[in-house]
């Protein structure tokens, strides 16, 4: 297997990912994973939610 050099765009790429992984993590446990605090519902719960009121009002 070959060796990755430092300036091989490989190696910018792991960096990069590296430094943006844990910002993409805990935003995503932010605004997907934890429930809303007024109805105790993920996300995409109330929008599913809503959008089977919007069509039982048709």
């Amino acid at each position: 297997m070959s060796e990755i050099l430092p300036d091989h765009p490989q190696s910018r790429l792991h960096r990069l990912f590296d430094r943006n992984f844990l910002d993409y993590s805990a935003y995503v446990i932010r605004e997907q994973a934890i429930p809303d605090i007024d109805d105790g519902l993920k996300p995409l719960t109330t929008l599913v939610r809503a959008g089977i009121t919007a069509l039982m009002q048709l």
